[in-house]
Parts: structure tokens; C-alpha cells; sequence
């Protein structure tokens, strides 16, 4: 009797994932157990050492032993369903911040660490489109942003790496990969300026001077020449870091 492919692939993924090496499913493949044990032990070596690769901090905080309970829950609960290889650390972050009463990840702080370990691992890697004709920059036309930016609201701030982050103090970020260095970047941001870009984000076809209007509208207050001034020293900087590419032609 012939299997069929999802048969043999089911099994398949059932030897690299399950608990405990599954002997029904041995026995419908070619090969002696030790054989099939040692690719087990290959395959949970390489996306558990990529998942410690994108959340190195992560991991210490939890601890070997709590990473490991982690890693093998995920594999026999969740698994990879990704076929990429660099998707997975982000699948198994989403995996850890689903167990809310979980002892091992219930601490705000590392719950915070594993959302932004993440955001710069895809940071990245994530796969950039050509944005088109950009100029320079013009508060009348709409606004190009690097297409990598990630905001992110957190209640501690984790991108610092001494010891104060373990204080909670909002903390509104801009995770980004500079378009020429290809490196990746934290830059933190005031209430205002998190507010703007994310404005700007989700509306790239409008003038930028629109969500300057409409985001100091919602917070009742008005453009002052102070305002402007700041505001335009800010994106002064954003454009020589890469968060702002100028302005769609």
C-alpha cells in the first residue's frame, strides 16, 4: 500500500517535533532509529540555535531550562509553520507571548524584551520593495518613510542594556534598517513625534502637513513657531539617520 505525500509528510514532521521520537512513524520510513534520532537532534539543534540567534536576551532571561521547556512545547503544540528558516524566531516569539499565565514569560519586562528582540530581528531581514520616485523633503507632498520602520509602545524601556531597564518607564521606539549601512537602529521617540510617524505610516498618500494638523488637533494643541521649529530639527535628523527618505515626487 502506497502512502500518500501528506501521509509521509505528516510523519515526517511528527519525527522532528513530537515530545518523544515517534516509533509508529519510524517504522514507515527506511533507516535504523539511531539514524532517525541523530536528524531529529539536527533539526531541533538548528531552529533552536536561530531562535536563541534572534532573542539572545531573551533566552539568558528565561534561563537554559526555561528555554529549553519553551522550545519543546512550541515544537510538539505549535511547530514551524513557516517554511523559512528566519521566520521561525518570530513564530516562536508569538507562540511564548500567548501563554500570559505562563510563570516562565508573565514578567512585563521580559514580555517587553521578547516583543522588541523581535521587531529587530525583522527588522532585519524583512524584504524591501522599491518605494518609487522620492524627492526632497516637502511638508505638501506625501511623506516616504523607510519601509522597515517598526513604533513600538512598551512599558519598560529594553533597548537600553544596563541595568535601569529593568525600571518601568514608558518608552515609544522606532526600530528601523538604514538603507545604506543595511544596519539596524533603535531611535527613541517623544509622545508627538510617535504619534506623527505612525500617522504618516498609515497614510502615505496625503501631504505631511495633514497629519501635523490632525494629530495636534487631537491633542488640543496648536502650531506654534516653536512647534514648527522643533519639529523641523527632528526631521532634519530622521532623514540623516534614514526613518525619513523625503517626499513622494
Amino acid at each position: 500500500m502506497s502512502l500518500s505525500l501528506q501521509h509521509i509528510e505528516t510523519n515526517f514532521l511528527r519525527l522532528c517535533f513530537e515530545r518523544e521520537l515517534p516509533m509508529d512513524a519510524i517504522a514507515e520510513f527506511a533507516g535504523p532509529k539511531e539514524g532517525w534520532e541523530l536528524y531529529r537532534r539536527m533539526a531541533r539543534h538548528r531552529l533552536r540555535k536561530m531562535i536563541g540567534s534572534a532573542s539572545p536576551r531573551s533566552k539568558n532571561e528565561i534561563g537554559e531550562a526555561g528555554f529549553d521547556k519553551l522550545f519543546s512545547d512550541f515544537l510538539a503544540e505549535r511547530a514551524p509553520q513557516t517554511p523559512f528558516l528566519l521566520d521561525v524566531p518570530s513564530e516562536f516569539a508569538a507562540y511564548t507571548l500567548s501563554l500570559a499565565s505562563d510563570a516562565l514569560v508573565e514578567s512585563k519586562y521580559l514580555r517587553d524584551l521578547i516583543r522588541y528582540e523581535q521587531v529587530v530581528w525583522h527588522a532585519a531581514f524583512v524584504e524591501v520593495h522599491e518605494s518609487g520616485d522620492i524627492v526632497g523633503f516637502d511638508f505638501e507632498k506625501a511623506i516616504v518613510l523607510n519601509p522597515t520602520c517598526v513604533f513600538l509602545q512598551l512599558d519598560y524601556p529594553v533597548h537600553q542594556k544596563d541595568a535601569g531597564n529593568r525600571q518601568a518607564k514608558p518608552s515609544s521606539l522606532c526600530v528601523f534598517r538604514s538603507m545604506t549601512t543595511h544596519r539596524v537602529h533603535t531611535w527613541l521617540l517623544s509622545p508627538i513625534m510617535m504619534d506623527l510617524l505612525q500617522a504618516w505610516q498609515a497614510d502615505a498618500s496625503k501631504p505631511a502637513s495633514d497629519a501635523v494638523r490632525s494629530v495636534l488637533a487631537k491633542r488640543n494643541e496648536s502650531i506654534s513657531q516653536g512647534f514648527i521649529e522643533k519639529l523641523c530639527d527632528t526631521l532634519a535628523k530622521f532623514m540623516e539617520q534614514g526613518i525619513v527618505l523625503g517626499s513622494r515626487a
